[in-house]
């Protein structure tokens, strides 16, 4: 059986013993998802939870200690090939190939749809396609072991960071849309006392390290700028107060995925063409997710 998205299993089925849930997101939104994760899990003792996420996320190791899953499987990139609805079509049927080799049960499609408009926060987006929403305990999760910290202490040491106080910097991803110019990143560092800046992707590179060296690396840090990305919600799971958290994209959003759980002073500059951004989730609500989720 497949559940498509927004169709609340209320309540838990007790007998099905096995469940897939099908989550093509990015890693941030994959630690918003944990106080779901774990509720969902707490209310399904006995269950078998598989997971299958996009390269990038598996790579990572962002969930490779996460207790909620027997299983981590592969999907593709949705946006892989330059067309969201043939990728989602994709991973859709990836799904249940993974189903039907793995012999799961239940397969729940995990869209967290754009409702922007509403400013539903993902956290309760994705407990409600759980079917476990609202939620109360918001709690975020990410999985540093000593191991990690160990790793970071060394590091920090060699570049002689180890036992001064710094900042963690992080203003580009691989939407550059999101991007945080440089010109503004030195204005928030101006309001700061003048202390080293540890620059993700610059002071080091994210891509030769597993995810939780540089969770490790935020956790040590006095200060914290960001933009809307992986750090400002790992920052959030780790109980680090944000001291800049940057968002480009569109109004709402800071609604939909600010940190429930510390401190955050989120600074708004939509500096992109608005009636665009406007166009594209328009698209999403009415074609995308009309086309794949009107259903089981």
């Amino acid at each position: 059986m497949v559940v498509g998205d927004g169709k609340a299993i209320r309540p838990a089925d007790k007998g099905v013993s096995s469940v897939l849930i099908l989550f093509w997101h990015g890693l941030g939104d994959v630690i918003m998802a944990t106080p779901a994760f774990r509720e969902f899990s707490k209310i399904n003792p006995g269950c078998c939870i598989g997971i299958a996420v996009k390269r990038l996320v598996y790579d990572s190791g962002i969930l490779d200690k996460c207790p909620y899953f027997r299983k981590i499987h592969i999907i593709s990139d949705v946006w892989e090939g330059g067309s969201y609805r043939k990728g989602l079509k994709r991973c859709i049927r990836e799904g249940k190939e993974i189903q039907r080799a793995y012999g799961y049960e239940r397969v729940i499609r995990i869209s967290q749809r754009p409702v922007w408009r509403y400013g539903i926060h993902k956290i309760h987006r994705t407990a409600n396609e759980l079917g476990i929403g609202p939620i109360t305990d918001t709690k975020t999760e990410v999985y540093v072991s000593n191991e990690d910290r160990y790793d970071a202490s060394c590091w920090l040491k060699e570049h002689w960071y180890q036992g001064k106080d710094y900042i963690f910097l992080h203003r580009k991803t691989e939407l550059p849309r999101k991007d945080m110019p440089e010109n503004v990143a030195e204005e928030f560092l101006k309001e700061l006392p003048a202390l080293p800046v540890i620059e993700v992707g610059k002071t080091y590179s994210i891509k030769r390290r597993p995810i939780n060296f540089s969770f490790a690396i935020l956790e040590k840090a006095r200060y914290i700028i960001t933009v809307d990305s992986v750090f400002l919600h790992a920052a959030d799971a780790l109980g680090k107060d944000i001291t800049k958290a940057y968002f480009t994209i569109r109004p709402g959003v800071v609604e939909e995925v600010k940190p429930l759980n510390v401190a955050c002073n989120c600074i708004e500059s939509y500096h992109g063409d608005l009636d665009f951004v406007r166009r594209i989730y328009w698209w999403t609500q009415k074609s995308i997710y009309k086309t794949f989720f009107d259903g089981p």
